[in-house]
């Protein structure tokens, strides 16, 4: 192997030299970028995908609290619906609070409501 390199042979081998890694290195770079920029892509559909879930789990929450209300409510319209047919009339304020107290008497009294309303149900006694 011949050691004696002229050094215009030498300076002309470092120069390849340092394009060939400086094409490497701009490649290395526009591709790093590349992929940055790629992830950022894809980080943004990914946010945005986020978002649209919380939202679709925020309304999905707030059917669930509507259907709730409207079962409760549909609850007391049928109870008082039987009260008034087994009055045989409609019923007014004063006769809520009528209500409410002989209830509330009564459960005080001997419990006779809760243990009807329970005996076929798993509710804690």
């Amino acid at each position: 192997m011949n050691n004696n390199l002229s050094d215009d042979d030498f300076w002309n081998m470092l120069e390849v030299a340092e394009e060939s890694v400086n094409t490497q290195t701009e490649k290395s770079v526009s591709s790093l970028k590349e992929r940055i920029d790629q992830f950022s892509i894809n980080e943004s559909k990914s946010i945005e995908e986020l978002k649209m879930m919380q939202a679709r789990k925020r309304k999905m929450a707030a059917q669930a609290i509507t259907a709730e209300r409207k079962a409760r409510n549909h609850r007391l319209f049928k109870l008082g619906e039987i009260v008034e047919r087994v009055l045989k009339r409609n019923i007014t304020n004063e006769d809520i609070g009528k209500f409410e107290t002989f209830l509330t008497e009564q459960e005080q009294y001997d419990k006779w409501l809760s243990r009807e309303m329970n005996k076929d149900c798993n509710y804690d006694k």
